[in-house]
Formats: structure tokens, C-alpha cells, sequence
């Protein structure tokens, strides 16, 4: 099944983590494939055909598209804050109105205890 004494995990990793050297020839290797991928390549006939400003439209394209989205964002957490306190306000009108209703019930029937304080009020 398996070992009854596997070896110690950290010899395992520090086994498995050593320095290697890199075979003979690796960096003239990595530098050809660096001079090829800095070599200019020629366009595509499709992209011959298009007009130039449809090679440049691709480019900007899908930076405006998320700068419009950032933009949508933006405007509808404004909108929802906004919203969010026009509501706030209607409560608190409610709320005063309320209150100036029942200091007014107070205040009358103060008024009319000390203005007839024999009739009941």
C-alpha cells in the first residue's frame, strides 16, 4: 500500500524546490523568441481592406464601452441617493406635519380649559 516511514515533508519540498540549472542554449533560445516577437508583422488582408478609422475604432472601442458602463453606474448610484433622500425628506414632512397636529389639538384644548375653565373641556 503505501510507505510505513514516508519521507520527512520539508527534505520532501526542499528535494523538489532546488536550484536547477537551465539546459545548454535556453537564454540564446528566450532572446531568439524576443528579436521574433518584436518583429513587425504585416497586417492581415482583412485588416488591409478596412478603412483606417475602423483599425483604430477596434482599440478604443472596448475602452469607451466600460468607461459608458462606469458611466451608467455612476449615474444610477446618484440617482438611487437621491431618491433615497427625497424619500427621507417626505417621512420627515410627514413627521412634522404630525407633530404640529397634535400640538395643535394641545394647545386648543389648553385654550379652551383656561378660557371657559368652568365647562369641561
Amino acid at each position: 500500500m503505501s510507505d510505513p516511514n514516508p519521507p520527512d515533508l520539508e527534505q520532501q519540498l526542499r528535494r523538489l524546490m532546488r536550484p536547477v540549472d537551465a539546459p545548454g542554449g535556453f537564454s540564446a533560445k528566450v532572446m531568439a523568441g524576443l528579436a521574433r516577437g518584436r518583429q513587425p508583422q504585416a497586417p492581415s488582408p482583412v485588416a488591409r481592406a478596412r478603412a483606417p478609422w475602423m483599425r483604430r475604432r477596434r482599440i478604443w472601442l472596448p475602452d469607451a464601452a466600460v468607461a459608458a458602463f462606469a458611466a451608467v453606474l455612476i449615474g444610477a448610484g446618484l440617482w438611487s441617493e437621491e431618491r433615497a433622500l427625497e424619500v427621507r425628506a417626505r417621512e420627515a414632512r410627514i413627521e412634522v406635519f404630525q407633530a404640529l397636529r397634535v400640538s395643535s389639538q394641545a394647545l386648543n384644548a389648553a385654550l379652551h380649559v383656561t378660557v371657559e375653565p368652568g365647562r369641561p373641556g
